[in-house]
């Protein structure tokens, strides 16, 4: 039931309507953030989907394993590894490329062989097996689509 600017809520009280920064706040944050989520989220999901399309599947060897301490303070230390790969060619050269994914448990060791994914339009970044970007890219997708609805209800019921 609404009376001028007021609305009556389920105890019988009159509510106001919100401040105007109160919607701007909500509006940035439940709706301009997810649908930010939503368009990387997206961009990321083309973008694996275009890459799987693309790239073929060799196995490559281990030549190189850059280490990077990654721990937020000096005190302790956290190592993320990421191989570079030799492989073939389709004309049998040999060429180079460094993982797309740095992780703790890829301390693989020199010489060793493993199945990766080429593009080779573009062979300076390989991709280990598995859908990580696909993956994070749909859950991008997920998580601002539900706050982006959840943001617009809530601004919804607020006017």
């Amino acid at each position: 039931m609404l009376i001028g600017d007021c609305q009556l809520n389920i105890k019988g009280k009159y509510l106001e309507t919100p401040p105007f920064w109160i919607l701007v706040l909500i509006s940035t944050l439940f709706v301009a953030l997810p649908i930010g989520f939503i368009v990387i989220g997206s961009r990321l999901t083309l973008k694996s989907l275009r890459f799987k399309e693309r790239a073929q599947s060799i196995t490559g060897t281990v030549v190189e394993v850059i280490k990077t301490n990654n721990s937020a303070d000096a005190q302790s230390t956290l190592y993320v590894y990421q191989p570079v790969f030799e492989f073939l060619a389709p004309d049998g050269s040999a060429l180079r490329g460094k993982s797309a994914s740095i992780s703790s448990n890829m301390n693989y060791s020199i010489g060793s062989q493993h199945p990766i994914l080429v593009d080779f339009d573009d062979p300076t970044t390989v991709h280990t097996k598995g859908n990580h970007m696909l993956i994070i890219g749909v859950m991008c997708v997920l998580v601002g689509g539900v706050s982006a609805a959840f943001g617009l209800n809530a601004i919804f019921s607020m006017i």
